[in-house]
């Protein structure tokens, strides 16, 4: 009949190995507590705050002349401007935007141009005053689509950090360039640069990670196209969720097997160009249209991937936005004194990330606040101390249960002897020493030592069976070695 001692002994290993371990997961399980708490809507907020100041407002302006084959005569100059949103993903000056934004074809602004030549004459035709423009216009436009071509067209693309402001008439942009797009009608993604360093980066998430009902946040300049007074550049921070994923089609404007999110999150004009984020502050979709029962859309995170491949846009967090998120960390723990000098080093290396600047403002005004000794301890916590210690006298209890069962595994119940008897039956028992001789005859005895007591001998072992030190097992008399284990014995 199989001995059921081994199966306990393994059993002892397998609870002390647990026991060794628990302290470390208590510890662990305490350090992440905080981390599920954050409810979602704290995320988005946290994830909108990051982002911001990666946003920009993206400014297109066109001009031409129009010849019109029908008289033979140019007219113009027309204007066509375009406002909108991007946001850098590089800290060299890449900024992602929608392409019909930033990168509108000749065929495109022609359209655009074409609608104000056609509107001017359909006024000067006495339109308004009969409120028919609409209806004149509707009539007109094939026409003088077919009849009139582009001269000595000039475009460009200005865009503005929020630390400018885009009304004030000796205030320009920054100059950017065009440097890969996929036009609108196929992904609606365009990638443009200016010139700069150290730039606040939003990184590009993994478009797998995306589910349906995925909340998101969307941050964009919403009616800057709409109004002359272009000087609140401050973006706004919308949030909803991922109601659907889909595929574009030509109903839609978009090139079949473009990836799109369908969202509820609030989309308005000028919000074209933006970055969708997820609850971690990545990219996870660029704000392409709007349609019809407030239905939004995002083109997939993996077409701006692509566009920013093909312009050779490094998509790295640069030493600013380590800088600031170090920041808003200690900014969130009361600890200003850090904070204070994480924005300050942040603001130094880039007064346009307007984040750093206002948050250094902030901190300095909280520095009697602080709070750092909180986190200088004089000792360990003492709930880390208690759990520490209850894993270490269990680790102990049942070690020392694991260690009886190991010494007694493999001896059979009926050959089991007295603890004292069985440790000395390991070893033979020591030779008695001889007996000390008396004094001669009127000699006092040797002086006894104070405090010294002889050594006393143990009793002879009771039982002449012996059992190997290594496992255990009985040994064999006359034999050299144990047949179980095959240790040699002494």
């Amino acid at each position: 009949m199989r001995s059921k001692i081994p199966d306990r002994a393994r059993t002892a290993r397998r609870l002390a190995a647990a026991a060794a371990a628990l302290p470390v997961l208590l510890l662990v399980s305490a350090s992440l507590a905080p981390a599920y708490a954050a409810s979602s809507a704290d995320q988005l907020r946290r994830a909108g705050i990051l982002a911001a100041p990666s946003a920009v407002t993206i400014h297109f302006h066109a001009e031409a002349y129009l010849n019109d084959n029908r008289d033979g005569k140019s007219y113009g100059p027309y204007q066509d401007d375009a406002w909108g949103s991007g946001f850098f993903i590089s800290s060299d000056g890449y900024i992602a935007t929608a392409s019909h934004l930033a990168a509108l074809t000749n065929d495109q602004v022609k359209n655009d141009l074409v609608e104000v030549y056609l509107q001017d004459d359909a006024e000067n035709a006495g339109c308004k005053a009969a409120g028919s423009c609409e209806a004149l216009m509707d009539g007109h436009r094939a026409g003088y689509q077919a009849a009139t071509q582009l001269s000595e067209l000039q475009t460009q693309i200005e865009v503005f950090t929020q630390d400018m402001n885009a009304a004030s008439q000796d205030t320009h942009g920054l100059p950017a360039q065009l440097k890969a797009s996929s036009p609108d009608g196929q992904a609606d993604i365009a990638i443009i640069k200016v010139n700069g360093d150290n730039e606040p980066v939003l990184p590009l998430a993994s478009a797998n990670s995306v589910q349906s009902q995925d909340p998101i946040s969307v941050i964009g300049y919403p009616g800057i196209g709409d109004t002359s007074q272009q000087t609140l550049l401050v973006p706004t921070v919308t949030t909803g969720t991922i109601t659907a994923l889909k595929q574009g089609s030509s109903d839609i404007g978009l090139a079949t097997g473009v990836s799109i999110y369908q969202t509820d999150a609030a989309i308005e004009s000028g919000d074209s160009g933006g970055p969708g984020i997820n609850q971690s502050g990545q990219v996870i979709g660029l704000v392409s249209f709007g349609g019809s029962n407030s239905t939004n859309f995002l083109i997939s995170v993996n077409e701006v991937r692509d566009q920013a491949r093909q312009a050779g846009a490094n998509n790295r967090p640069g030493s600013i936005d380590r800088l600031w998120r170090q920041g808003l960390a200690y900014f969130d723990q009361h600890r200003y004194v850090k904070a204070k000098a994480a924005f300050d080093q942040c603001v130094s290396l880039n007064k346009v990330q307007v984040g750093c600047a206002d948050y250094a403002k902030r901190a300095a005004g909280l520095l009697s606040q602080d709070q750092e000794s909180k986190y200088r301890p004089s000792g360990p916590p003492i709930g880390m101390i208690a759990g520490i210690g209850a894993g270490v006298l269990l680790l102990l209890l049942i070690g020392g249960v694991a260690v009886l069962a190991l010494t007694r595994r493999g001896r059979p119940a009926s050959q089991q002897v007295p603890p004292q008897a069985g440790c000395w039956a390991v070893d033979p028992p020591r030779a008695q020493p001889p007996p000390a001789e008396s004094p001669p005859s009127g000699q006092a005895p040797p002086p006894t030592q104070v405090g010294f007591v002889p050594p006393q001998q143990p009793p002879a072992p009771s039982a002449q069976v012996r059992f190997c030190s290594s496992c255990g097992s009985e040994l064999i008399p006359g034999q050299a070695a144990c047949s179980r284990c095959g240790h040699q014995i002494a």
